[in-house]
């Protein structure tokens, strides 16, 4: 992977680790990019879907962000906090807090290729063979499609599960039977979005060979959550306010959240930032952190509805300005 810090919006600075495996220095072939705070250590953390099968035994990176006196520091803990993705081929994931308790949870897509476009056999067969002689072959060979052998009719590790994801606490466990993801496919994109404004991110896949699949959000208990829609002005901050921190506190929690402009592969997910609050309806205070580095304390705003915060330009002395 590589991992770009941007230095005062100026330049950007490559950021590698000291020895073989650790960021910047990895062999892995990266298929999607999402980050959240997992840990909610008020840093954000980087998920890297990738391959975990036979011949590209790798699995999925999670790089957990750490503050050091020189900046941060990356360590990879996938296998860890249980978001490897063994046995699958992944490809686009997202993150929001599918249950609203607070956790930023994970979707991740699978499947490679399958035979439903070009169905040769009764059964599909595998095309492990001719794709290991591809693996082990010079550029000259592996760079150029129309040199492999036939694929029509077989499968690379295709119809596979895709994965929901849930946290608890920074650690990742397996829900996609009991939340009714269970269909096989070849998913290509993952996005989480709030199509009904109930607080709940719903789904959307898309698919390499098939029609996009949508699953509405019926959680099996009711959460409190907030939600906001943040925009700069146009001048001294960018309208979608990519690159602003947003801060939530409720009682003794804390979260931070940033507004992102990409949320993954071949999809896009609600820009719209959301805090679950698990059992909590009070009142919370929040403030942000704009890109130009000032910060703004926002006040107090109500549980169980979507925010509007913008980023007023300043106005003569004497005028108020409202961020709300």
């Amino acid at each position: 992977d590589d991992l770009y810090l941007n230095e005062g919006g100026k330049h950007f600075r490559r950021i590698e680790g000291s020895h073989f495996g650790s960021i910047g220095r990895d062999t892995y072939k990266g298929m999607n990019a999402t980050i959240a705070d997992f840990d909610r250590s008020g840093t954000p953390d980087i998920h890297v879907s990738n391959v975990h099968a036979p011949l590209q035994a790798e699995g999925s990176l999670l790089w957990m962000t750490e503050r050091s006196k020189n900046g941060v520091v990356f360590h990879n803990e996938a296998a860890k906090r249980g978001a490897l993705n063994e046995h699958r081929f992944g490809w686009g994931a997202g993150a929001a807090d599918l249950d609203l308790d607070g956790w930023p949870d994970m979707v991740q897509a699978n499947g490679m290729v399958d035979d439903h476009m070009d169905r040769r056999f009764s059964k599909p067969r595998d095309y492990w063979y001719v794709n290991g002689q591809i693996a082990r072959s010079d550029p000259g060979v592996h760079a150029y499609a129309d040199r492999w052998g036939d694929m029509r009719g077989y499968t690379i590790w295709g119809d596979q599960a895709n994965r929901v994801l849930l946290n608890r606490g920074g650690t990742f466990h397996e829900a996609a039977e009991i939340t009714g993801l269970t269909r096989l496919g070849n998913t290509r994109g993952v996005a989480l979005a709030d199509f009904d404004n109930d607080g709940d991110a719903d789904l959307v896949l898309t698919r390499q060979f098939d029609s996009v699949l949508f699953y509405k959000n019926h959680r099996s208990k009711p959460g409190n959550w907030v939600g906001f829609a943040v925009c700069g002005d146009g001048t001294s901050i960018n309208r979608d306010a990519v690159g602003a921190v947003l801060e939530i506190t409720q009682g003794g929690q804390h979260w931070h959240q940033d507004v992102l402009n990409v949320t993954g592969f071949t999809a896009q997910g609600d820009r719209r930032i959301v805090v679950g609050l698990a059992n909590d309806p009070s009142p919370v205070k929040a403030a942000i952190l704009w890109p130009d580095g000032s910060r703004q304390d926002l006040g107090t705003f109500e549980s169980g509805a979507y925010h509007a915060i913008r980023k007023v330009t300043p106005v003569p002395s004497g005028e108020a300005a409202d961020a709300r």
